[in-house]
């Protein structure tokens, strides 16, 4: 046998004995994520199909890993692709992140950065 074909396929068989966990994986991600957006009132009104809402959940983080949109432009530009209201496409935005891409949550800077202060009996 050419050893061009054996080393293909012994480089390729490692690969699909993981593809079908990391599809599986990402369909439990999806199929959470797909939850709620129908738990939050999104289906109809904003998608039909689980495909389009993932599709846009993945759209979202690429926007944000690009380094282009502020959270509040995004959920703006969500609410005008889909027709609805500014706030469920801010709410959108946060499901996908929290789905897709968790790393661009931030914590707020500071170990104060919420203006609060215990001692002084304000929260």
């Amino acid at each position: 046998m050419n050893t061009k074909i054996v080393g293909a396929l012994m480089l390729s068989v490692p690969w699909l004995a993981l593809a079908p966990a990391q599809r599986a994986h990402a369909d439990a991600i999806d199929d959470t994520f797909w939850l709620a957006v129908k738990q939050k009132g999104m289906v109809p009104q904003m998608f039909d199909e689980e495909s389009q809402a993932v599709n846009s959940g993945h759209m979202v983080c690429a926007d944000f890993r690009s380094g282009s949109p502020t959270f509040d432009d995004e959920g703006l530009r969500i609410a005008g692709m889909y027709g609805v209201g500014v706030e469920q496409g801010k709410e959108f935005v946060g499901l996908a992140i929290g789905s897709y891409c968790p790393e661009q949550i931030h914590p707020a800077p500071g170990p104060n950065a919420c203006g609060c202060d215990r001692r002084q009996g304000r929260l």
